[in-house]
């Protein structure tokens, strides 16, 4: 970005979401090393199993976020990290994430998260996401029993109109738009019967 982060709200708000993101990490995958030795020292339980699930869950979802939310640059994520990250945010839960993890600079990883999770925006009754990256590409199939397209969002994402009444729970697609015109690109939606795409290409 050009400008710096305190004239830029979007940069700032990226920096923010690194701090955050990184500093509850440490605390919360202690509590699970916690857990993990408690289970090891007393009988199982429900309700102990609930505990690991949630601290797993929790660390999982931080991760997810720091990567889609946070600041980034040219460093490279694992593969490991980032289906780790994929597969902990959704697991057990409605939506199926299929992608052959790769090893991606983490500027292509935050776009291939948001992505995600504006199809998860678009799939309220769940469904299968699958992901391609690839020769600058990312490509997200999706398909779902519905779908459902609210026009403030997508029209932003895809076509730049001006989204004024965002709420948290859409904020996705206003990085998504911003990040991608960063790399001079625009995000394209088809739909088709029961799914859609979701495609930048030209990510250099």
């Amino acid at each position: 970005m050009s400008d710096t982060p305190a004239k830029d709200p979007i940069a700032l708000a990226t920096l923010v979401s690194s701090r955050v993101c990184h500093d509850l990490i440490s605390p919360i995958g202690a509590v699970g090393n916690g857990l993990e030795l408690l289970q090891s020292l007393i009988p199982p339980s429900p309700e102990l199993a609930l505990l690991a699930e949630s601290a797993d869950t929790a660390s999982a979802k931080l991760r997810f976020f720091r990567v889609a939310f946070g600041a980034a640059g040219e460093e490279v994520l694992d593969a490991r990290g980032l289906a780790q990250g994929l597969s902990g945010m959704y697991a057990g839960g409605r939506i199926n994430v299929e992608w052959e993890a790769t090893a991606l600079r983490r500027r292509e990883a935050r776009l291939m998260f948001l992505m995600v999770l504006c199809a998860e925006s678009a799939l309220p009754l769940g469904g299968t996401v699958h992901v391609e990256v690839d020769e600058g590409a990312i490509r997200l199939y999706a398909e779902g029993r519905r779908t459902r397209f609210e026009p403030g969002p997508w029209a932003h994402l895809c076509q730049g109109e001006p989204f004024a009444e965002c709420s948290s729970a859409q904020v996705h697609f206003l990085l998504l738009r911003a990040f991608a015109a960063e790399e001079t690109l625009t995000p394209t939606l088809s739909e088709g019967e029961g799914g859609f795409a979701i495609v930048l290409s030209g990510l250099m």
